[in-house]
């Protein structure tokens, strides 16, 4: 399956991250980098089923590619997490 997920530097987002990778999804994460941390992802880049775009979902005209074909959105930001 392939997830994007926004956010995915983040505490939470990562460890979501860690649990999907062990599904052998494929993760594009996408992250501002405001409060998130490249270093969350170290575990999961590890397993090569992971993509970081540092960027900012508010400037879709930069990554609406990525979302070609994905199977599901999961958005992490500060207190909240959504699914679509």
């Amino acid at each position: 399956m392939k997830l994007i997920v926004t956010g995915g530097c983040g505490f939470i987002g990562s460890h979501f991250i860690d649990h999907a990778i062990q599904q052998n999804d494929e993760i594009i994460v996408i992250d501002n980098m405001l409060t998130g941390s490249e270093k969350n992802l170290e575990n999961a880049n590890k397993s090569g089923n992971v993509k970081l775009l540092k960027n900012d979902i508010l400037f879709l005209d930069d990554i609406q590619n990525e979302f070609v074909n994905a199977d599901g959105i999961v958005h992490f930001e500060i207190g909240r997490a959504h699914v679509w």
